[in-house]
């Protein structure tokens, strides 16, 4: 069976969901963050760290690094293979899945620094050749 995915990101959502679709629109990560320093992508009422509800919407620096990979090497027709997904944390500390980019993709592993890039509207990330680890 073939899956067509999404050529753009849905529909604006929920009121709590558009302040990330509004930042992806601007090439922005944006993450929540919570006074005791912990950080997140989607919102929610109360900080699963420490039960605040007075966290603040911040934009990331889009620079983090890969926590977990899966390189997809077989898929249906028509998808250029092979690719990575993985659980990246930014450096502010939120964690989210997504599309990792490389010339190599033996290059991407855990541990490997990548910055975020936007591909019709939604985030992926790639290998950061600048990084200074």
């Amino acid at each position: 069976m073939t899956r067509d995915w999404p050529s753009s990101p849905p529909s604006m959502g929920t009121s709590d969901s558009s302040a990330w679709w509004v930042g992806l629109s601007e090439e922005e990560l944006r993450i929540w963050q919570c006074e005791c320093g912990a950080s997140w992508v989607y919102s929610r009422a109360r900080c699963a760290h420490c039960g605040s509800s007075d966290a603040r919407l911040r934009v990331s620096s889009g620079h983090g690094r890969l926590l977990a990979v899966s390189i997809v090497r077989r898929l249906g027709a028509g998808t250029q293979v092979p690719f990575a997904v993985a659980v990246v944390e930014t450096r502010e500390g939120a964690r989210l899945l997504s599309r990792v980019e490389a010339e190599d993709i033996e290059d991407v592993h855990p541990g490997a620094e990548v910055v975020a890039v936007f591909n019709d509207g939604l985030p992926t990330f790639r290998l950061d050749t600048e990084s200074d680890s």
